[in-house]
């Protein structure tokens, strides 16, 4: 496998959603293409922000696939690190900007004329 078949099969691919509103949950999708055999799988998918891990999911070869759909809730804006963990290959990162903007109050108000 040369170093472009390795990229291909390592880096994540995300779907979402790239602004959100302060507080309110919102999905990411995370795939890779890549095997899950007994010998070469990948092990976690990890969503934070570079700081910190805001969930880490463990997988098992054979039996789950690389993919995952979260919840994530931001209240700033945010480039979400995604890392995939490949038991040969190592730790591999993409990244997701997230713009966050503030949630408006929408107050009807009474009007008497």
């Amino acid at each position: 496998m040369n170093i472009t078949e390795i990229e291909n099969t390592h880096i994540s691919r995300i779907g979402g959603r790239c602004s959100a509103t302060a507080g309110e949950p919102f999905n990411i999708a995370v795939t890779v293409f890549h095997e899950m055999t007994k010998d070469h799988y990948i092990e976690t998918i990890a969503i934070g922000d570079g700081e910190q891990d805001y969930v880490v999911v463990e997988l098992v070869p054979e039996v789950t696939a690389p993919r995952v759909s979260l919840p994530v809730r931001l209240e700033k804006t945010t480039v979400l690190k995604v890392c995939v963990c490949c038991n040969k290959h190592g730790r591999w990162e993409t990244s997701w900007p997230v713009e966050v903007t503030e949630q408006t109050n929408c107050q009807s108000k009474e009007v008497s004329f």
